[in-house]
């Protein structure tokens, strides 16, 4: 990570957070090397994402069931679309 804090503000409530470097850390201490049982996990995944790389999810997830949308970006495009394929994942 290039920088060691930023500044945002979250969209729902108007106040401001600033992202830094023990944050990286906390996340970095969360990983898991491998993700038990992958089946009971579902992706949304769009290609065009700018802030996550895709292909690392996809090689992190493997086994799990994946919905890749080729474009897109962060804010999921193709979520509402994909609700009925969440929905019989989620009750089956």
């Amino acid at each position: 990570m290039a920088t060691t804090s930023a500044s945002t503000r979250i969209c729902s409530t108007g106040d401001s957070f600033r992202f830094e470097r023990r944050h990286v850390d906390e996340l970095r201490a969360l990983d898991v090397a491998a993700v038990t049982r992958p089946e009971r996990y579902l992706l949304l995944l769009e290609t065009g994402d700018e802030v996550l790389d895709w292909w690392q999810a996809v090689l992190k997830l493997r086994g799990a069931n994946m919905i890749v949308h080729a474009g897109g970006d962060h804010s999921l495009q193709s979520f509402a679309m994909e609700l009925p394929r969440i929905t019989d994942f989620l009750l089956p």
